[in-house]
């Protein structure tokens, strides 16, 4: 039986902050519906009262993270 690792979901956070549940970790998993591939992005504890906000550098990770996530499902 041949095995085969394909990452679906990546955690961006700060260093030091825990990758599962920490107040800085972003969740970013690969999607697929039948439609094609689409990401979920998921902040992991936002505040109750607060938008879905990402600054400008946290972005730019998820937009990176995103890309690797599509090259690894693609050649799975």
């Amino acid at each position: 039986m041949n095995l085969k690792v394909t990452p679906i979901t990546l955690s961006i956070h700060r260093d030091g902050d825990n990758p599962l549940f920490g107040d800085s970790a972003i969740h970013i998993r690969c999607m697929d519906e039948g439609a094609g591939l689409f990401f979920e992005i998921e902040k992991v504890n936002p505040e109750a009262s607060e938008p879905n906000c990402y600054e400008y550098e946290e972005l730019i990770k998820i937009s990176s993270v995103a890309r690797e996530l599509e090259i690894a499902y693609r050649n799975k």
